[in-house]
């Protein structure tokens, strides 16, 4: 797979037409496609995918109004700073930042080898360090304001304080404290503005953020790709909770204007523009009802599915199982196993043509594969839950909604619904008027993966 921009390849025939109108960028492709070399045609579709690329890949920086929401962000992390830790000036400051991301489609396939495709939010968690000054201080705090506590690492274990008791959020900050440590104490405010819980990936956007931040105090920097890395196994070590690599990748990977499909395989990867953002619009609605990963039931289905690829002779990874697969080797699954294995083997197809759909300009066929998707996690791989099922159906009945799906772990959280741009707010209104709790609303509208925050540039806007 190719990292960045769609190549064009030669092809016998053309396979469809393209209206290119009479505007002069259209009359330049319908000259530049009559001069091209008599010796073989260019595939309609491939031409059209690489201009959108390149168009949306000049695209580098976030836009004004995703900036201003950082900057609001940041003032706030700011006030909670000089709350907590005293007055403090601009400078002396260093800041880590890190975006939200949805599932476009995609979901409980990133730890089987599958593929996702998830796009990063404009929502952030930033997380602000002053070195400390007292000589005597040889631990790093890190107060979260969503939480409001305070937790204390220590930068010699044989320091660290037998009563000191981290709470569970507090385990993914160790995670990252521990694997790039900061080469000095620390007063670090965490501060977020990620609904907690509802599968926007808020603790991937902890880690990395916490990263960037450390980055700066230490010396071992790594690829974007190591960092996800990094991060997920600060999950899986210090925070207890089995993840694939998806939320790390995107929150680190993340490409305005894109999706970023991933091949969870081998971690290969493609920024897929959204030519469909001129059409509709992708509306995050979140339920209002927390989940909890680490609760046990994703962890039982991550097992199912890893014993059913036990079952099946010949299969290295999910990536070789078919239907037939599964119909062979039936009589030896339990219910549990053969449903979870119709999903992951559905949901791989689902993504691949969901990828190719959104190439394509293909709405239609998108929001199909959504539908499709949503009855998948439900029925089969039974991630669902009455509240997600009631705004997918709510979802359902309105004018202009593509396809509409659960996203992320699943028992909870949120929907993501792909919405005629012009029908958003009668959408949102049917959510409002037809769905018993107190449902948010987040645009999905990509932006950029985590990085170092530039403090001083920010503040310029």
């Amino acid at each position: 797979m190719r990292r960045g921009g769609w190549p064009i390849r030669k092809s016998s025939q053309s396979s469809f037409e393209l209206d290119f109108g009479t505007s002069p960028a259209g009359c330049y492709w319908k000259r530049a496609i009559r001069e091209i070399t008599n010796d073989h045609f260019i595939d309609d579709r491939e031409l059209f995918r690489s201009m959108m690329a390149e168009e949306e890949i000049g695209k580098t920086q976030d836009s004004v109004e995703v900036n201003k929401i950082k900057k609001r962000v940041f003032e706030e992390a700011i006030d909670e700073f000089r709350k907590v830790f005293g007055e403090v000036k601009i400078e002396e400051l260093r800041a880590g930042i890190s975006p939200g991301r949805v599932n476009l489609i995609g979901d409980h396939v990133d730890y089987v080898d599958g593929f996702v495709l998830p796009i990063a939010l404009p929502l952030y968690t930033i997380a602000v360090a002053r070195p400390v000054k007292s000589i005597n201080q040889n631990f790093t705090q890190i107060h979260s304001t969503h939480f409001k506590e305070t937790a204390k690492f220590y930068h010699y274990k044989e320091d660290d304080d037998a009563e000191n008791r981290l709470q569970k959020w507090a385990h993914y900050a160790e995670g990252i404290f521990e694997l790039h440590r900061p080469n000095q104490p620390l007063d670090v405010i965490l501060h977020t503005n990620i609904p907690v819980g509802a599968g926007l990936s808020s603790s991937a956007s902890v880690e990395l953020a916490l990263y960037y931040l450390f980055d700066q105090f230490n010396d071992v920097h790594l690829s974007t790709e190591k960092i996800a890395m990094l991060c997920q196994k600060a999950e899986h070590e210090y925070a207890g909770v089995p993840c694939g690599i998806m939320d790390q990748f995107v929150c680190s990977l993340a490409h305005v204007g894109h999706a970023l499909k991933i091949d969870c395989s081998n971690l290969a990867y493609d920024r897929i523009p959204l030519a469909i953002s001129r059409d509709a619009s992708f509306i995050v609605v979140d339920s209002g009802v927390k989940h909890a990963l680490a609760s046990g039931e994703y962890a039982k289905r991550r097992a199912a599915v890893e014993q059913t690829l036990q079952v099946i002779m010949g299969a290295r990874s999910w990536r070789d199982v078919t239907e037939a697969h599964l119909a062979e080797y039936s009589p030896e699954l339990s219910q549990e196993e053969r449903n979870c294995a119709k999903h992951v083997v559905g949901e791989i197809s689902r993504t691949n043509q969901a990828s190719e759909a959104l190439l394509d300009n293909n709405i239609k066929l998108f929001g199909e594969l959504m539908w499709e998707s949503h009855e998948s996690l439900k029925n089969l791989y039974r991630v669902s839950c009455i509240e997600l099922d009631k705004l997918v159906d709510i979802a359902k009945s309105c004018e202009g909604v593509w396809g509409a799906r659960m996203t992320g772990g699943g028992f909870g959280g949120c929907i993501v619904a792909l919405v005629k741009n012009s029908k958003i707010n009668e959408f949102k209104k049917s959510i409002e008027e037809n769905y018993s709790g107190r449902p948010r609303f987040f645009d999905g509208h990509p932006v950029n993966g985590g990085q170092i925050l530039d403090i001083a540039e920010l503040l310029k806007n």
